[in-house]
């Protein structure tokens, strides 16, 4: 049952927390999560005296720039897409520009980074092969070179391939490190195909241009795209090792060498992105990179640009974070309700038998502080081998992970990511005109959910392996006519009209997450394997149309008590860290492939996919 909540209600909470302060107490009505991001309070309470935020406005654009210059402030940048201002204000500023009408929300500038590092890549012990030999036999001139582990055959990628869909006319842009033109992708752009790379933009700088020398002195950007990007085929499969290797490529660099970077680089990128949409026809928009959530998705600067950008009819693909197997540890701007989210297998590099494959232990787990299911998909994500950015930080730090001169090897979500932004730029190559929100449709509804053979329950819970596996084959051709995303409205989401919280629940008595309003059994968890080592991949799931819960409480509470957003991270009453139950089941159950059991006709596996 939908709870909608008028805008009044919300606005007449927000009046009785603020108006509750005696008037001559500026400090205690302006210090309340109501308006500040607590990740500002935090920095006012360590004794900062200049802090760098981010000030949402309530729709007017000049009375928010006077706000901000009457109280001292600079306008630094006017990020139009979410109708705010960055400027840097001391703690007493902060607490003057609290109290304007002008302003809706103070948010902090805060740091992005790529995800904090899953465990190192180690030798196979299961496989004849020479861990030195994970790629060999490098053919420049032709294009081919052996791999050991041919990732896109585990999503069916090398099927949608062989119809003659590689991605053409589709631009992805990136938010990363850079693209190194010097090393392999500079010598195929040399070699014909510098019209598939639009450039690099480097935000990073105060006047950011567009250019066709990229660079990245970390490495993680050129390898993220070259997942995507890579038109070497394997030798014994004959399958590209890029998801979209006929995809045009976009690099908008916002972290710097060390992997870091702020919200101002990001979301001025976003809103680049936006402004020149329809110049470099760019479709999809890859985000590898994350913050932690100190507030609302709503609330958080990051989530409202990627949000912007989902609107503007860009498809947002956000890595789900390594925190896991710990729930609730999906960062931003993966924890959006809007954006797909990625979260990352282990294909134990056997590529095209998906039977042994398990869940990675640090793909981050749902749901997000706002009670949303995350991820929404996984990929793989486990040593994949993409392109080695020379002489980067990677390289030198991580030379365990090299093979090669032109080869790296890297683990974790943001791996995973490239390989769903490929795919959606194959389903829009395909359909064209597919909104973001029919891509995400088709994507869920195709994808392939893990279950026990014997019991056909999932394997995994909903909250770690979201709709399940992407399969390209019917992501790409399949017949899925629908729009994900039912129940929120974007418009009045960005315009701070109306908020939404999803459908998960906390049993305290229990100890146990549960989907509420649907019939729904609870879920127990932990980061398990299949029983017995084998598998099944049953057909995605039915469409969740019962649409979300309107937020309410303004700023500083979650509807139903839960907890509260005062003082940074929460936890959830009664704790979280123990999951008991059964598996997560959509009511009506799941949809299945013609058998119950996933096809995977490719080059190198052919048959059904069932346990030996």
């Amino acid at each position: 049952m939908n709870k909608k909540v008028l805008v009044s209600i919300v606005l007449t909470l927000i009046l009785i927390l603020t108006t509750s302060m005696p008037m001559d107490t500026p400090k205690a009505a302006a210090l309340t999560p109501d308006r500040i991001d607590p990740a500002v309070l935090a920095a006012i309470e360590a004794g900062e005296d200049s802090i760098s935020v981010i000030v949402q406005g309530n729709g007017e654009a000049e009375a928010l720039q006077r706000a901000v210059t009457s109280v001292g402030g600079q306008v630094e940048a006017d990020f139009w897409i979410i109708d705010s201002v960055l400027t840097t204000l001391s703690p007493d500023a902060i607490r003057q520009l609290a109290s304007d009408p002008a302003v809706r929300y103070i948010a902090l500038n805060r740091s992005t980074k790529l995800g904090e590092a899953p465990p190192p890549v180690e030798p196979t012990g299961d496989n004849s092969t020479a861990d030195e030999e994970v790629v060999h036999d490098v053919d420049l001139k032709n294009l081919l070179v052996s791999v050991r582990y041919p990732h896109p055959l585990d999503l069916g990628i090398d099927q949608v391939h062989a119809q003659g869909v590689l991605g053409r006319k589709v631009t992805i842009a990136f938010l990363d490190t850079g693209l190194s033109t010097q090393g392999v992708l500079g010598q195929l752009i040399k070699a014909g195909y510098e019209k598939r790379f639009i450039g690099q933009v480097n935000f990073l700088k105060k006047k950011p241009q567009l250019s066709k020398e990229g660079k990245d002195a970390n490495g993680h950007g050129t390898h993220v795209a070259g997942l995507v990007w890579n038109v070497f085929r394997d030798r014994d499969s004959g399958t590209f090792m890029g998801s979209a290797p006929g995809a045009r490529i976009l690099m908008l660099k916002v972290l710097d060498k060390n992997g870091q970077g702020k919200y101002e680089d990001a979301i001025e990128a976003i809103q680049w992105a936006i402004e020149h949409k329809k110049k470099y026809d760019i479709r999809v928009l890859n985000v590898s990179l994350y913050a932690e959530a100190t507030c609302p998705y709503w609330a958080d600067p990051l989530n409202r640009a990627v949000e912007a950008a989902w609107r503007a009819g860009i498809v947002v693909v956000a890595a789900a974070g390594n925190g896991g197997p710990d729930p609730m540890t999906v960062t931003v701007p993966g924890n959006d309700p809007y954006v797909i989210t990625v979260g990352a297998l282990d294909g134990k590099e056997t590529a095209g038998y998906l039977a042994d494959d398990v869940l990675a232990p640090y793909s981050s787990a749902g749901p997000t502080y706002d009670l949303f299911i995350k991820p929404d998909v996984v990929a793989p994500g486990h040593k994949l081998v993409s392109f080695l950015a020379p002489g980067s930080k990677l390289a030198r730090d991580r030379a365990e992970r090299k093979r090669g001169e032109h080869w790296f090897v890297m683990n974790g979500t943001s791996t995973a990511t490239p390989l769903v932004s490929g795919v959606v730029a194959l389903m829009l190559e395909q359909h064209p005109n597919l909104s973001p929100d029919q891509v995400k449709y088709r994507l869920l509804a195709s994808a392939a959910t893990a279950l026990d053979p014997a019991t056909e329950e999932p394997i995994y819970s909903i909250w770690q392996q979201g709709a399940g596996r992407v399969w390209a084959p019917a992501a790409v051709f399949g017949d899925f006519a629908g729009t994900a995303n039912e129940g929120l409205n974007i418009d009045k989401d960005l315009a701070g009209e109306e908020h939404y919280q999803g459908w998960t629940t906390w049993d305290e008595e229990t100890q146990t997450f549960s989907i509420q309003e649907g019939g729904y059994t609870t879920w127990s968890g932990g980061y398990t394997t299949w029983s017995g080592g084998y598998t099944t991949w049953s057909g995605g799931y039915t469409t969740w149309s019962g649409g979300y819960t309107t937020w309410s409480g303004g700023y500083t509470t979650w509807s139903g008590g839960y907890t509260t957003w005062s003082g940074g991270y929460t936890t959830w009453s009664g704790g979280y860290t123990t999951w008991s139950g059964g598996y997560t089941t959509w009511s009506g159950g799941y949809t299945t492939w013609s058998g119950g059991m996933l096809s995977v006709d490719t080059a190198v596996s052919t048959g059904r996919w069932v346990p030996d």
